[in-house]
C-alpha cells in the first residue's frame, strides 16, 4: 500500500488570506516574535478572574464548598450522589469538618466581612449538626 494517498494537509489556522504566500514556518516565527514583543505583564486579580484563571483564594473557597458538601453527606443529612443513598460515617464527617475549619482559618483574612460571616456560618452549622448526629 502506498503512503501517498493524494492528500495535502494545509493548516489554515491563524493564517490570513493575504499571508498565504508566506511559508508556514515564516508565519509561525512572526507570530512568536509579535507575542514576545507584546507579552502582557502579570494580570490583576479581576483580569485573571474574567479570563477564567482562578487565584488561590478562589480555589481554597471551592475546596471548602466541596468538603462541606462531603461533610453533610457523611453526616447522613444529604444523599450521596454516587450511591444515591444516605450513608452515615461520622469519622469521615469529622475529618471533613476539621479540614473546612482549617481552610477557613487560612482564607478568612483574605475575605470581606460577608465572606467571613458565611464561612463562620458554614463551620458552625456543620459542628452543630455533627454534635446532633453523634448523640
Amino acid at each position: 500500500m502506498s503512503d501517498d494517498q493524494g492528500f495535502e494537509v494545509v493548516d489554515k489556522r491563524k493564517v490570513k488570506a493575504e499571508e498565504e504566500t508566506e511559508s508556514p514556518e515564516e508565519a509561525v516565527s512572526e507570530q512568536q516574535e509579535s507575542a514576545e514583543m507584546t507579552a502582557p505583564e502579570e494580570p490583576e486579580a479581576e483580569e485573571r478572574e474574567q479570563a477564567g484563571v482562578a487565584d488561590v483564594y478562589t480555589v481554597v473557597t471551592w475546596m471548602i464548598e466541596i468538603l462541606a458538601t462531603s461533610a453533610w453527606q457523611k453526616l447522613g443529612l444529604q444523599v450521596d450522589p454516587g450511591s444515591g443513598k444516605i450513608e452515615k460515617d461520622l469519622d469521615q464527617a469529622r475529618t471533613a469538618i476539621d479540614c473546612v475549619m482549617a481552610l477557613s482559618d487560612h482564607i478568612s483574612p483574605h475575605l470581606d466581612d460577608t465572606g467571613r460571616r458565611e464561612l463562620k456560618g458554614i463551620v458552625s452549622d456543620l459542628q452543630l449538626n455533627f454534635v446532633n448526629q453523634n448523640k
